[in-house]
């Protein structure tokens, strides 16, 4: 008689861990934020409009004369609502920029080109003659500052006259020429009573109080490498720029004092950024976001620290009623809460390096919500969950993508994890 022996195999003990999914780091938001373990929906692209414009270059408005312009294709086109637009006249100029300034009381917008400019108010539609060889102009008490077209370190200003006031004079229009350490100046913007000269290695504060006989540029060492052109705003009562500069690379900040990098991870995921805006405590930068392959909306909360993007190719950025408006080739909108979102976590492994099993994910939903789950060589899809799901899927480490219009309540994944690992 043949005995056989039998072998008992010994298994590793293992136990249930639940792991918060939004709590994860390395997280992608489009559309939504993160707050109080919550996926909040947050700005997206809506009210999508068709226009007739192609090559945009800047947008502007002005609530006092109550009109939003683009630039674009050499033409300045205008819109009272900031989504349809209407073309408004001929504009020569590589660099057009947008400003405002009342005439015998009545507020005007302006689209300046090369040469000439155009108007909506009084006589709209009007072109006028503007050889001032400026661009890049900013409007402030009541003369335009603007960069000299042939000498980029060269700060001009018009005469008391405003915009079109130009003859030189100890109390009329001049001019400043800044020094050659800090690069040509790229962008002007007002922070608070000042004029700052964006430049490409530094920021230039410029004292323009008073007669111009007192304009000075203040000596103040501001200096970072790589400062990129159209992405200064001041959001909240910080000044925030965008700087490629090798590992340093992102966002910066000027508070009044001192220029510091800040710590906003998804800002070091954009490349050739374009254009930029704030409104209220929000800032706003369009580039190139490599994670979604294509340019999009950086979306930075100066007050809270908080990041995400609004899905958007926006070639233009300006902020009007009520909001933010965003311009691309053919198309406008606004930057509104409301649409659908995509959050995707950042990898998940339930504190193992070993292969594990995932049984669950909980959700807390006031509506339907899209969920993919993958493991790195496999994505499981659920269409409209509403509670939780199972997930039966082995691997490591996990990622999950959700995609809804409604807020989570909650986010979590359960997995069955050897014991002790």
């Amino acid at each position: 008689m043949t005995v056989k022996t039998l072998t008992a195999t010994a298994y590793p003990a293992t136990k249930m861990q639940t792991a918060d999914v939004v709590s994860a780091e390395g997280a992608l938001c489009v559309g939504c934020e993160v707050a109080d373990g919550k996926i909040i929906p947050a700005l997206c692209a809506c009210d999508i409009t068709a226009n007739a414009f192609t090559d945009v270059k800047t947008a502007g408005y002005s609530a006092a004369a109550g009109v939003y312009f683009v630039c674009a294709d050499k033409k300045a086109y205008y819109s009272a609502d900031g989504l349809a637009f209407y073309e408004l006249a001929e504009l020569e100029g590589d660099e057009p920029f947008i400003f405002e300034q009342r005439e015998n009381g009545i507020a005007k917008l302006y689209a300046a080109g090369e040469g000439t400019c155009v108007c909506f108010g009084s006589g709209s539609g009007a072109s006028n003659t503007f050889d001032c060889g400026i661009f890049g102009g900013q409007f402030k008490s009541g003369r335009l500052f603007g960069i000299d077209i042939t000498d980029n370190f060269k700060l001009r200003w018009s005469g008391e006259g405003g915009a079109f006031d130009w003859e030189e004079s100890i109390d009329g229009a001049g001019w400043l020429k800044l020094d050659g350490a800090g690069g040509r100046i790229l962008n002007l913007l007002c922070y608070g009573e000042k004029l700052v000269a964006v430049r490409e290695n530094c920021l230039s504060v410029i004292s323009a109080f008073g007669t111009p006989e007192n304009f000075k540029a203040e000596n103040k060492n501001l200096y970072v490498a790589g400062v990129c052109k159209n992405t200064a705003a001041v959001a909240g009562n910080k000044l925030l720029f965008f700087a490629v500069n090798g590992a340093y690379s992102g966002l910066y900040s000027y508070n009044g004092a001192k220029i510091t990098r800040v710590n906003c991870p998804l800002a070091e995921d954009i490349a050739s950024p374009v254009c930029a805006v704030a409104d209220g405590d929000l800032y706003f930068l369009s580039g190139y976001v490599k994670p979604l392959e294509r340019r999009a909306v950086l979306v930075y909360n100066a007050n809270s620290g908080f990041a995400y993007f609004a899905d958007f190719p926006a070639s233009a950025l300006t902020a009007g009623k009520g909001g933010v408006y965003a311009y691309a080739d053919g198309t406008a909108c606004k930057l509104e809460r409301g649409g659908k979102f995509l959050y995707k976590s950042g990898e998940i492994n339930f504190g193992s390096a070993e292969a594990k099993y995932l049984h669950a994910v909980k959700i807390g939903c006031d509506g339907g919500a899209d969920i993919e789950v993958g493991n790195g060589s496999a994505v499981r899809a659920f269409k409209d969950v509403k509670n939780d799901l199972r997930a039966d899927m082995r691997g490591v480490n996990f990622t999950f993508t959700v995609k809804s219009r409604a807020k989570i309540t909650a986010l979590q994944a359960v997995a069955e994890v050897v014991n002790g690992i």
